[in-house]
């Protein structure tokens, strides 16, 4: 009988370890009457899990709390956010932020530029970032090299130096010289002096220069730079002295006097005439009328140069015959008044 009853105090609550509630729900171990629950579940009794919907695995279980992944909210992690929630300059639509004004990136975390830098720069948080050749907050404003040399030498316009007098170049930097095209396209500016071409003259080469200044006696052309004579001088300085008409281009004019060519006479070369290559006018033996000759009587030729026989002949032969009949007298020899040319 002793022995029951110690078996009994044995099994008895006061010796045997404390029951756990719910028996841990079969999801723990327990331990002195507390339940050491499985991975998910929490005491007393193991009955519940560590978070909602176990945060949907878009999020970490802590304490029976998520913390939702980024991307996520809610209670279980169920609901899709966008980025950092916008950041609070924005809306989330379909997550996509659609961000308030003045605000931009996916998650309306960076600010906008002022008129989107005109299209002419890069904008980072708001501050523009202008390309070369812009400036200014929205770099609207056009620059130019070196500005310009701004200000002594020239301001920018529309991208473009407007030098001042004086300074010319891209960037204003470069000495111009006077005259529009500078030294009038008649010569070489070098640091703002210029070196004419030949026949300009002048600090912009604006003068024609001719040679020896058309020695008086014409006036040099801007043109074409020239001499224009005045009337009775010829020549490249106007120098020589004018024949009349030229001489008609029947001869050469030498210092204002016509040496004619052959077959033309007269002060201007205009009358013709009959001489022979030696300057003999129809031999001195006729009249030049019509550039033809009328020989005197007894010549005859072009040039009146042959001797007419009409009623003579050379003088009889001593060996001629008695019965011959009487011969014709002979040919008077040239006449000394004029003389035959020499061949």
């Amino acid at each position: 009988m002793l022995r029951l009853v110690a078996l009994a105090a044995l099994l008895s609550p006061a010796h045997a370890g404390a029951r756990c509630p719910e028996d841990c729900n079969a999801r723990g171990t327990c331990n002195d009457g507390v339940c050491e629950c499985a991975e998910g579940f929490f005491p007393p009794a193991c009955a519940s899990s560590a978070c909602p919907n176990n945060c949907t695995s878009r999020g970490t279980c802590l304490n029976g709390q998520c913390e939702c992944a980024m991307g996520y909210t809610g209670e279980d992690c169920s609901i899709a956010i966008c980025t950092n929630d916008c950041s609070g300059h924005g809306v989330c639509a379909n997550l996509t932020c659609q961000c308030d004004a003045g605000w931009t990136g996916h998650d309306c975390g960076l600010r906008t530029c002022l008129d989107d830098c005109s299209h002419h720069g890069h904008c980072y948080n708001g501050t523009c970032y202008c390309l070369e050749g812009y400036s200014g907050d929205s770099c609207a404003e056009g620059t130019c090299p070196n500005n310009c040399s701004w200000p002594n030498h020239g301001r920018c316009v529309d991208f473009q130096c407007e030098c001042v007098n004086g300074w010319a170049g891209h960037d204003c930097t470069v000495r111009s010289c006077p005259g529009s095209p500078q030294c009038n396209g008649h010569g070489i500016c070098t640091d703002g002096t210029c070196f004419c071409e030949a026949g300009w003259q002048g600090e912009a080469c604006v003068s024609a220069h001719c040679p020896n200044e058309c020695s008086g006696h014409g006036e040099c052309s801007n043109i074409d730079v020239k001499c224009i004579c005045e009337p009775g001088w010829r020549g490249v300085d106007c120098s020589l002295r004018a024949c009349p008409l030229d001489c008609a281009g029947h001869g050469d004019c030498l210092n204002g006097t016509c040496y004619c060519d052959p077959g033309f006479d007269g002060p201007d070369c205009t009358v013709g005439s009959c001489a022979d290559p030696a300057g003999h006018n129809c031999s001195g033996r006729g009249a030049c009328v019509n550039y033809a000759c009328e020989c005197f009587p007894g010549f005859k030729g072009h040039d009146c140069s042959l001797l007419t026989c009409p009623r003579c002949a050379p003088s009889p032969s001593p060996a001629a015959s008695d019965s011959a009949p009487p011969p014709r007298p002979p040919c008077p020899p040239p006449s000394r008044s004029h003389p035959l040319p020499r061949p």
